[in-house]
């Protein structure tokens, strides 16, 4: 039709007159049925890219708008317009032309205030989109002219609470703007709710107004007005939630300047339980200590505030009630710190001494950033409890974060010396002063904490030494302490000389001497002041530190030892203090190590005069004395020993050589005096003849002079062509392996006098030195087998010990292990003397020489007895097991065991997994022994796939040993991959396995914190849920429950959000805590670096599975994550679309 026609092509006319003229014809044939809705919709939306006049073009739309809105049903789906496609034609006029926004919004104010009913009740629904598109769009150009009338108009209607409660879901606050635009949107909602009084209202937005005030100060915008609307509105409050805005508001006064503490007395309307009233007064308490006259009247007001902590305060309502408050329920998703702070609240409302010690327990291993988040609340903790149970843990976790955050090092510290000066209990005083060196960390904290220890100093006797300790522990932890602590040891010892002064100045001393040996020369006068004057019996312990000061500065090359032992050793000649005499033993065992500083002729005159000195105190009659100068001498070499230092009675008898007695005049001379070395017989003696108790360390001085003799070995000793030498005659004479060896080979075995020493001859023989002791044939061994049970050990380790290089040894092992052959039941075999464990603990040996039909009797026999005892708990027998254990996985990871007894160790790894149970703790050596086995064969081993049939407790046992191969990193690139296969086998299965599976994935989880394989295992977990909606099969809802469940608790456990739950075990147990915690753990996982990369991917997820065909549940609990994610710059790109999707809100 022409005219139709002529119509359409004059609408877009610059004749503002004419356009209107021929828009208002146009909309008269649609409502005159003659042109229909939707295609003059089409029509005009296509056009609204060329129209000249924003003006006609809206109010055109906006009577097409409500034409179509008349035209509908009430069944019918009203509007297809979105943000996204199809776009709102409104959105689309002011993403062509935003100074269009008046005629919109009055268009809008027509539509909302029409006088039919029926488009009045839907218009809200109808403008929706543009409702949105203006008030939650988080670009830097969003259209901030016309927020607040928009607000205003979307609040003011009565109709439809829904958008409005969506748009506050969806308020952003990431950046300064977006931010201040949200604050106002939020008061001036609470500014009508207070008009109105309602208190549902009023209680839901007052912490959400706390919370965005501590948004603006991070962002360094004014508070003022969210103050003022605080005050507002509190009285409309309901006061239970009393507790949440005191934690809210602790974490405002924390960062807002001082002339705002009159804002706390909002809490004189509310009720609140003590500890909550506890973590306000602990951020006030900083600002008391350092007052500022600009803020006289509201210091005033905190230290009224303060003082009531020392009366009983007014306890709150039920906390549950909070919960009940649908409105707060829902909001409370979108408000990280809301979120964070209710749940705390939730666990610490109601709790018991032995709740908070786990609590505690349980946060000293959260991650920093946990911490960092509950410090305010561990503060208040602190200040409220009395218990050094409670008050230990929670200063540790304080001084933590101060280590991490250094400027709330202050804030702890103010914290403190408040604590102290109410303390009234001397185990909480002395837990608290412990802590005050611990903040030296902090630079500006330096001054005070001197400036306390000094005050301290001047305090009684008991105080004193103390605050030395506290000096010491500052020192360590801050370098440039040492004045403070040099000058506070110079105060103590000019005003105090008891022992126990000279005791604890010594002990500090030590320390500088041995970690700031640069300070060392000053402190020297000091150091001869305490030996001079600490001679009692009671200044024992001053003078032996003092000797370990001078050991330590001789090692830092600060003094020369033999200038000191010139000076020394007169003072030490009358010495009999046994603890002096130890720590002078350790000082000349340390002799052996330090370099000659002057000639070499008078440093060896030094060594003889100590080694002298330390032989004289091994025949002492004090047995720690003897065994710390045997210690001390085993720190010398064989050759820095000389014959005539030795003690008499350890050389008895001598006769000289042929080799030095060649003249009737060498003959005269004693072989002290000819001898270059010390005879092998001698040391000998000296087993017989030193102090029984003291035996053992005779023993051990040879085992290090043997050591080294072994060291020196060529590879040709062990080689003997014609068959192992009958004796040991063929080393030198010097040689101790000759004197042990030949004594255990001539001494008589019946003289029960003779055993004693021939037990401490095997011990030094069975020892396991760097090389095999030189051959020789061992069948000798079999007269010491039966002596006793210690001696049958000992020989049955000389015996493994060199099978590698001797026939005897090896056939003497392999007669022995014989015998397992012959037991048919492990139950009838006698265990007496569990020699077995000797065994097991040279198993390498053996599988390196012996074949597996010999061994394979023994270690069956072994370890069927030690499951079948270790399933009645016997303490013995798992002991047994972990040696077993350990022994296997040595043995595994010895490249050169042999291949055979590498297959047998393996196999019976793989059956004993059929007959343990790895959820029990007494099973958990285990892993040591089967992670040492080839990854293929591991993977084998646990997969579902190749087993005839999956029983719940082989399933349980593979999801064990595949946690522990993540969490030890078998596959460096992915460790988490060990745990996909598990998870399809563990559907199916039973519940208590499900339920492991999950205890399991949060014990690797918590391990893998940041891990950064983890972003990608959870991204994969995702498109496997994901596939499940595509399935037909029966199970699929089960898959998808079980599979969320996973991520609910990965994601959970990843972010370690779960360290605040009271009990960290309610993930498991609990859907709804799950439910609960994973969308603000996904929150923070999104503040990684390393997860940064994925989160646009599970973003995209989230947005799919929230109108996916599950549960309401999951779809409700999706939606909430992703509006936690709104912050992520990705959200600017997508959020037309997210914003598309219409939100189910239960109000």
């Amino acid at each position: 039709i022409p005219e139709f026609k002529l119509l359409l092509t004059k609408k877009d006319s610059t004749n503002v007159t004419l356009s209107i003229s021929a828009c208002q014809a146009l909309i008269a044939l649609v409502e005159n049925g003659l042109w229909n809705i939707n295609e003059a919709l089409s029509t005009f939306i296509s056009s609204i890219s060329s129209i000249k006049n924003y003006m006609v073009a809206t109010t055109t739309m906006s009577h097409l708008l409500i034409l179509d809105l008349k035209r509908s049903t009430e069944n019918e789906t009203i509007y297809p317009f979105t943000l996204h496609t199809p776009q709102h034609p409104f959105i689309i006029i002011l993403n062509q032309n935003k100074d269009s926004w008046q005629t919109i919004l009055s268009q809008m104010t027509f539509i909302l205030n029409h006088q039919d009913t029926r488009i009045k009740n839907n218009s809200i629904k109808m403008l929706r989109p543009v409702f949105l598109y203006i008030l939650c769009n988080p670009s830097s150009n969003s259209l901030d002219c016309c927020m607040q009338q928009v607000w205003q108009l979307l609040i003011k209607s009565k109709h439809d609470s829904h958008v409005q409660t969506e748009i506050l879901f969806w308020l952003c606050t990431v950046e300064n703007h977006s931010c201040i635009n949200t604050n106002y949107r939020i008061l001036e909602l609470a500014e009508k709710a207070s008009l109105e009084k309602n208190r549902e209202y009023c209680t839901a937005l007052l912490p959400i107004i706390v919370s965005l005030t501590i948004q603006l100060l991070k962002q360094g915008s004014d508070p003022e007005p969210n103050f003022h609307v605080i005050f507002l509105i509190i009285d409309h409050c309901d006061n239970y939630i009393g507790n949440l805005m005191l934690t809210l508001m602790a974490e405002v006064i924390a960062l807002c300047p001082a002339i705002y503490l009159h804002s706390v007395r909002i809490i004189k309307k509310m009720s609140y339980d003590d500890i909550f009233f506890n973590t306000l007064i602990a951020t006030i308490v900083k600002w008391i200590a350092y007052p500022s006259v600009l803020c006289s009247t509201a210091l005033d007001m905190a230290k009224d505030l303060a003082n009531q902590m020392f009366v009983k305060t007014r306890l709150t309502c039920d906390n549950e009630i909070i919960f009940s408050n649908k409105l707060f329920t829902v909001f409370f998703h979108s408000d990280p710190y809301i979120q964070f702070y209710t749940e705390l609240v939730h666990c610490l409302s109601i709790w018991n001494q032995n709740d908070i010690l786990s609590w505690l327990n349980n946060m000293s291993r959260a991650p920093i950033y946990i911490k960092d988040k509950c410090k305010l609340l561990i503060s208040g903790l602190l200040l409220q409890s009395n218990d050094s149970l409670i008050v230990k843990p929670c200063c540790n976790i304080l001084v933590n974060v101060s280590k991490e955050t250094k400027n709330f090092g202050s804030h702890v510290l103010s914290l403190i010396l408040h604590k102290l000066t109410k303390c009234k209990s001397s185990t909480e005083s002395k837990c608290l002063l412990l802590v005050i060196p611990e903040l030296m960390i902090v630079k500006e904290n330096v001054p005070i904490v001197n400036h306390t220890l000094n005050g301290l100093l001047n305090g009684d006797k008991q105080l004193k030494y103390f605050m030395i300790e506290l000096y010491l522990e500052a020192l360590k932890r801050e370098p440039r302490c040492y004045r403070f602590l040099y000058a506070a040891i110079i105060k103590l010892m000019e005003n105090d000389i008891s022992w126990y002064s000279d005791a604890t100045c010594a002990r500090a001393t030590k320390y500088i001497c041995e970690n700031y040996p640069e300070h060392g020369e000053k402190l020297i006068p000091f150091i001869l002041q305490i030996l001079n004057r600490s001679t009692s019996m009671n200044g024992g312990t001053a003078s032996a530190l003092a000797l370990e000061c001078i050991s330590a500065l001789c090692k830092a090359s600060v003094i020369d030892i033999c200038t000191t032992w010139k000076v020394l050793a007169p003072k030490m000649e009358k010495e009999k203090r046994p603890v002096v005499l130890k720590s002078l033993c350790k000082l000349l065992g340390d002799v052996a190590f330090y370099t000659p500083s002057q000639c070499l002729e008078k440093h060896h005159q030094v060594i003889d005069d100590i080694v002298s000195r330390l032989w004289n105190y091994a025949t002492w009659n004090d047995v720690k004395v003897i065994n710390s100068a045997l210690e001390a001498l085993a720190s010398y070499h064989l050759e820095q020993l000389s014959l005539k230092t030795l003690p008499i009675e350890f050389r008895c008898n001598l006769t000289l050589p042929a080799t030095y007695a060649k003249t009737a005049t060498d003959e005269m001379k004693k072989p002290e005096d000819i001898l270059p070395y010390i005879p092998s017989i001698c040391w000998i003696q000296m087993l017989q003849n030193i102090n029984k108790m003291a035996l053992p360390a005779a023993g051990n001085l040879l085992i290090s002079f043997i050591t080294e003799e072994v060291s020196n070995f060529r590879s040709g000793i062990y080689m003997w062509p014609q068959g192992e030498p009958q004796n040991f005659k063929y080393l030198p004479e010097k040689s101790v392996i000759r004197a042990v060896g030949e004594y255990l080979r001539k001494s008589n075995k019946s003289d029960s006098s003779n055993h004693r020493i021939i037990m401490e001859c095997l011990r030094i023989f069975a020892h396991k030195y760097p090389k095999p002791l030189p051959n020789i044939n061992w069948n000798f061994l079999k007269n010491t087998f039966d002596l006793s049970a210690e001696a049958k050990k000992y020989t049955l380790s000389i015996a493994c010990h060199h099978a590698t290089i001797s026939l005897s040894s090896k056939s003497f092992v392999e007669n022995y292990l014989s015998m397992y052959k012959s037991i048919n039941n492990a139950a009838d075999f006698v265990w007496e003397d569990n020699e077995h464990s000797v065994l097991y603990l040279n198993l390498e040996d053996l599988c390196q020489t012996v074949q597996p039909n010999i061994i394979k009797p023994f270690l069956e026999t072994t370890l069927e007895h030690v499951i079948k005892k270790m399933n009645v708990d016997n303490e013995n027998s798992i002991q047994l097991f972990h040696c077993i254990m350990t022994s296997y996985a040595q043995t595994l990871r010895n490249p050169e065991v042999c291949h055979a007894n590498s297959t047998l160790l393996s196999t019976m790894l793989e059956e004993l997994l059929d007959k343990i149970d790895l959820t029990c703790d007494r099973f958990g050596s285990f892993f040591t022994a089967v992670l040492e086995l080839p990854i293929k064969q591991l993977e084998r081993m646990t997969s579902p796939e190749v087993w005839w049939e999956t029983m719940p407790s082989k399933l349980k046992n593979a999801i064990a040993i595949r946690a522990e191969l993540a969490l030890r990193k078998s596959n460096a690139k992915a460790p988490l991959t060990w745990l996909k296969e598990i998870i399809d086998e563990t559907v199916t299965s039973t519940s208590s396995v499900q339920t492991y599976f999950l205890e399991t994935i949060q014990k690797v989880q918590t391990n893998m914190h940041f891990e950064r394989s983890n972003s990608n295992w959870i991204l994969d977990l995702m498109t496997q849920v994901q596939g499940f909606l595509m399935e037909s099969s029966q199970n699929y809802n089960d898959k998808i429950q079980f599979y969320c469940n996973v991520l609910f608790v990965s994601i959970v456990s990843l972010s370690g959000i779960d360290s605040m739950l009271m009990k960290q075990d309610e993930i498991i147990k609990s859907q709804d805590v799950r439910i609960k915690l994973f969308p603000q753990a996904l929150m923070v996982l999104s503040n990684r670096e390393n997860w940064k990369h994925v989160i646009p991917q599970v973003m995209e997820w989230l947005n799919y599975m929230r109108t996916s065909d599950i549960s309401n549940t999951y779809k409700y609990t999706f939606h909430r994550a992703l509006i936690c994610l709104r912050h992520n710059p990705y959200y600017k790109n997508v959020w037309t679309k997210y914003l598309s999707i219409k939100t189910d809100i239960d109000i």
